[in-house]
């Protein structure tokens, strides 16, 4: 049971170890804090403000769009393996993750018995949206020319049935209900 928890636990790990270290590579900062040094108060007070290594960025210079660091199929894995272990609220969003808050006890222990830094995930993702066959679309389906006016044609035989039936009340004397 233990062996098949430890890989687990040093996936999840080495991603929160690989993500700080890269954004502290990125920011041209010294300190690699990372989840398994012990952090003083003072310093786990402010989050980490990381990238989103799930979603696609935008290079500012060249306009170019970089894809995301982990495909979906790494994401799913990754995912899986921290619900097991209890840690999914810590990864970033993505279109293969869900937001949800941990238990910060689950996190703690999950992550070998470091504490759990405090993690602001910079990005979010698109929402989805449909794109099937009637995304997008005011009406479920064209049809033919008669089942659209089917409707309006309908209203106009009622109209005119109303009309006939007070006409009809009317040369015979009585008032229309």
């Amino acid at each position: 049971m233990t062996s098949k928890l430890l890989p687990r636990a040093s996936i999840v790990h080495n991603f929160f170890t690989r993500e700080i270290e890269h954004a502290a590579k990125t920011l041209g900062t010294t300190s690699t804090s990372t989840p398994t040094t012990s952090t003083t108060s003072a310093s786990s007070a402010t989050p980490h403000r990381v990238l989103n290594p799930f979603i696609p960025r935008r290079n500012e210079a060249s306009g170019r769009w970089a894809p995301p660091r982990y495909s979906l199929r790494r994401q799913a894995d990754l995912f899986k393996r921290a619900r097991e272990l209890g840690v999914e609220g810590l990864l970033p969003a993505g279109p293969k993750t869900h937001s949800v808050n941990p238990e910060p006890s689950r996190a703690t222990a999950a992550l070998g018995g470091a504490p759990v830094p405090a993690i602001l995930w910079e990005g979010a993702p698109k929402e989805k949206i449909s794109k099937g066959l009637y995304g997008g679309r005011r009406t479920m389906f064209k049809g033919h020319k008669w089942e659209r006016e089917l409707a309006e044609r309908e209203r106009g035989k009622k109209e005119r049935r109303e009309e006939r039936l007070k006409k009809k009340m009317e040369r015979a004397g009585a008032t229309p209900v």
